[in-house]
């Protein structure tokens, strides 16, 4: 599976993955703020996590793609079936290639591949509040603002180490597909 966007393209993510994945979850400010669920806190957890969940999504019911630009690895989308046909979506862009569209760009071929292969009828975001390139671009793609809510935030070994979680503001958006 290949995914053509005018600027991009978006495919599964392989075994090779995990450096260009960790390069771009490393972005501290981007996982403490805005993040709600901890990402991988060096290489070896990388490697794991892309070699054995991410590089064997089955692309019905989890998909795990790197968003390619000029065969440079530049973000990824996460998206995972919920309840009934919405799959709970996550995208990330390396810091460099931010507010030149090429999300938008990934997220349309997605949306438009989704549309045309499977049966699923939304995709849901959930948006820190203060991110608010993120809300522009879930405007972008056709989202819909559902509801705010608040959790609380950090890594569960980070908690269990004494550090406090806080609280903080979700905004939910649903992108319709049918």
């Amino acid at each position: 599976m290949i995914i053509q966007g005018n600027r991009c393209m978006v495919r599964p993510f392989n075994i090779c993955d995990s450096g260009t994945f960790y390069n771009m979850v490393k972005d501290d400010e981007l996982v403490e703020r805005f993040v709600p669920y901890a990402y991988q806190k060096d290489i070896e957890e990388a490697d794991d996590t892309v070699y054995n969940c991410y590089s064997k999504g089955d692309l019905k019911n989890d998909f795990y793609l790197m968003i390619e630009c000029e065969g440079e690895g530049v973000g990824c989308i996460i998206a995972t079936r919920t309840i009934g046909m919405c799959l709970d979506v996550s995208a990330l862009l390396a810091k460099e290639h931010r507010g030149k569209g090429l999300m938008t760009d990934a997220m349309l071929a997605f949306m438009k591949w989704l549309r045309t292969n499977t049966d699923y009828e939304e995709l849901e975001m959930k948006i820190n509040t203060e991110n608010e390139a993120s809300i522009r671009q879930i405007k972008k793609i056709g989202g819909v603002f559902i509801k705010t809510v608040a959790e609380k935030i950090g890594a569960t070994e980070q908690n269990e180490e004494g550090k406090s979680s806080k609280q903080e503001k979700y905004e939910v958006y649903k992108v319709y597909l049918r």
